[in-house]
């Protein structure tokens, strides 16, 4: 039961990077008009998302025994394709060519968007977040099938729920927390994600992927 721990948490903990949705995020609170509720809205839409897919990846993974002293086929090939796909998604963030044009007509749209429209923004942008969802799939099918207790199942799913919406949550709820006094760190936030969020992807997609291979061959 202690066993599945060391395993789940680094990739709930990978989950939690995501220079995309945060950059997004950053973006919305920035803003003149509600940028508190409009976050707000957006970590909904995100968070209504990740309950949907780890619901039908605990579903689907019901069954299906993948945490045990002894791995079985079925968890190493989960492991080795999860990697392949971080490994594809890490290049593919690299060789991806920044356009000037799209991310002004991104942030333009964001302005003028009504409050009822970030829900569907963050619903839509978590289901592109596909480094953060190739990382929850074998940290849920790994805590679903384990012989851990049903509260211990319970915290393991809450923790990886948690780290996932994680991007999107903690600005929104700093600067509700904090008032203005959160601003310059926010601003020197999205400075940094917007100018290094290629690299930043792909350097998590790359570790990741790392782990998940020496992990799925390892005896």
């Amino acid at each position: 039961m202690t066993s599945v721990w060391p395993t789940v948490v680094p990739l709930a903990l990978g989950a939690a990077v995501s220079p995309a949705l945060l950059t997004i995020q950053l973006l919305i609170l920035a803003g003149k008009s509600r940028p508190v509720p409009r976050g707000w809205a957006y970590t909904a839409g995100v968070f209504v998302t990740t309950v949907i897919y780890m619901v039908v990846l605990a579903t689907i993974a019901r069954g299906i025994v993948l945490a045990s002293s002894n791995q079985s086929d079925v968890e190493r090939i989960v492991k080795l394709v999860a990697a392949a796909g971080l490994l594809f998604l890490g290049v593919h963030a690299l060789r991806k060519k920044r356009d000037p044009a799209k991310i002004q007509a991104r942030d333009e749209k964001l302005a003028k968007a009504p409050l009822r429209d970030f829900f569907g923004i963050g619903f839509a942008a978590m289901w592109g977040n596909l480094s953060s969802l190739v990382l929850i799939l074998p940290a849920v099918h790994i805590t679903i099938n384990s012989d851990a207790t049903s509260s211990t199942i319970a915290t393991m799913m809450g923790l990886i729920l948690l780290c996932a919406i994680a991007p999107a949550l903690l600005p929104v709820l700093l600067l509700t927390l904090a008032g203005s006094h959160a601003d310059p760190a926010l601003a020197s936030l999205n400075r940094f994600t917007t100018a290094h969020a290629q690299q930043i992807n792909a350097g998590i997609c790359f570790l990741f992927a790392a782990l998940l291979v020496y992990s799925g061959l390892k005896p």
